[in-house]
């Protein structure tokens, strides 16, 4: 059993039963049109369902009920205390390979040239090459689609998740959750902050050193360079950053993932398909846990 989609659909009824009888095991096999038999099972504390005949992109989660086929897309949000919830277990310690999402622009898979005269940024066999003009963030459809691929590591910027006080955007988030769901696939997922992905709002003041009202967002702006992994003969792009270790900037990211958490518990599928969340917020050119230390300027 590989669950990690909503491929199927059913009704599974939980009854009572005496307490006293032994616990039983029910084995539902799920038909190719993705019908159950038997279509409804009823089971008590302690008894086992056994699924049989599930593919890679079958999933067995919770729905709101209805009719047939909207019961299938009305998912039901991932409530830890519900106990007539057949999600879990959840993935723990997923192993595979994983690729990584890009940062920034997305990439075109293309033969020969690149679509509209585009830039080719990689060259491959047999006349392949990948071009700039994708989705932003994207990963590519066939890399969702390989079977030589456990998942994907979604990488996003904190200043595009929370572009302002208050305000989420979870379109890249959902976009690929959604590849993921329906390509059988698990994903995990970090936030950077760091040289491009901080978001101004957090800063007390100006980028030109003035206040800002009511001071702005709390959290000092501190104006650094490095390299990163460049030449260390130079100090590198500028960069404004926070202090991780202040308690407001702590809170701020800690606002971020409790707004990301409640959202991809919003779907049992999105929710079921996550393996890790990389607690970051300290970074520096990456999603690594990194500050600046290399330049002394």
């Amino acid at each position: 059993m590989y669950p990690h989609t909503f491929g199927v659909r059913a009704l599974l009824a939980f009854g009572l039963a005496s307490a006293f009888a032994q616990p039983q095991t029910y084995v539902v096999k799920v038909n190719p049109d993705g019908s159950f038999s038997p279509q409804v099972v009823y089971i008590k504390s302690g008894d086992t369902v056994r699924w049989e005949q599930l593919s890679r992109t079958d999933s067995i989660i919770a729905s709101n009920g209805g009719s047939y086929p909207a019961i299938c897309t009305n998912r039901k949000a991932y409530t830890a205390a519900d106990p007539n919830d057949p999600t879990g277990p959840l993935p723990f310690a997923a192993s595979g390979i994983f690729t990584l999402s890009p940062l920034g622009a997305g990439l075109i898979d293309a033969t020969g040239n690149c679509p509209g005269g585009g830039r080719g940024v990689l060259q491959g066999d047999n006349g392949k090459v990948l071009c700039l003009g994708g989705q932003y963030e994207a990963t590519l459809d066939s890399t969702w689609a390989s079977d030589q691929v456990t998942g994907v590591f979604l990488r996003l910027l904190w200043k595009d998740v929370n572009p302002q006080p208050g305000l989420f955007d979870f379109t890249v988030l959902q976009r690929e959750m959604d590849q993921a769901i329906k390509n059988g696939k698990v994903y995990s997922l970090g936030i950077k902050a760091g040289d491009d992905g901080t978001p101004d709002w957090i800063f007390s003041t100006n980028p030109n050193g003035t206040s800002r009202a009511n001071g702005g967002g709390g959290v000092p702006r501190l104006s650094l360079q490095d390299p990163g992994d460049g030449a260390v003969s130079s100090c590198g792009p500028k960069m404004d950053m926070g202090n991780p270790t202040r308690t407001t900037y702590r809170q701020l990211y800690s606002n971020l993932l409790t707004e990301v958490a409640k959202f991809i518990k919003s779907r049992t599928d999105w929710y079921r398909a996550l393996t890790y969340i990389k607690i970051s917020g300290a970074n520096l050119i990456s999603h690594e846990n990194r500050l600046p230390a290399s330049c002394e300027a």
